[in-house]
């Protein structure tokens, strides 16, 4: 079976081009964690353009998780992970570490740990949704900042844990399976 991360931003096709990849399966649990609140602008202009999350298919079920190595072992089919930023978001919040960085950082270590070792050993296929985090810029605030810093270390070791690797930009696919890794260290 095949795990796959797929990157690209919202309004890149980045959830369409994801649920694709499992159309082939009759039954789908979709992960979905609590997210940040979008801002009104933001959630009508996506509205406007017809771009606002749509419907599950016929035997694709909703579960809600906090702890995604759990969620991904427990399920018994393919699996869809709807926002690894949004299961960043809610872990830092539930655990209350937006004014500890550090914290933040060791506290996700272990569980970015368990969700690799839970790719790696699930007998389907998992399709992980995430966005490349943006460059810092000196508005962002403090929050921002720390989500974009977890956002990148969690893309990097759930890649390395993935078989293949997609990055949909300006509504096109790039494979990016075969690329070497940045070595680490």
């Amino acid at each position: 079976m095949t795990s796959t991360l797929v990157l690209g931003s919202a309004d890149s096709g980045v959830a369409r081009h994801a649920a694709s990849l499992l159309r082939g399966h009759d039954a789908v649990t979709c992960l979905v964690t609590a997210s940040p609140p979008v801002p009104a602008g933001i959630a009508d202009f996506r509205e406007r353009l017809g771009q606002m999350p749509g419907e599950r298919p016929e035997g694709w079920t909703e579960v809600p998780v906090t702890s995604l190595s759990m969620a991904l072992l427990a399920s018994r089919r393919p699996v869809l992970v709807s926002s690894v930023p949004d299961w960043l978001w809610s872990v830092v919040e539930s655990e209350g570490l937006w004014d500890d960085p550090r914290a933040a950082a060791r506290h996700m270590e272990p569980m970015l740990e368990e969700a690799a070792v839970a790719l790696r050993a699930v007998p389907f296929d998992v399709v992980l949704v995430s966005n490349e985090p943006a460059a810092p810029t000196a508005s962002d605030d403090r929050d921002a900042l720390l989500l974009a810093e977890l956002l990148g270390v969690a893309n990097t070791r759930l890649s390395a844990a993935c078989a293949q690797v997609h990055v949909v930009t300006a509504g096109r696919v790039l494979d990016l399976s075969g690329a070497r890794p940045v070595p680490a260290g």
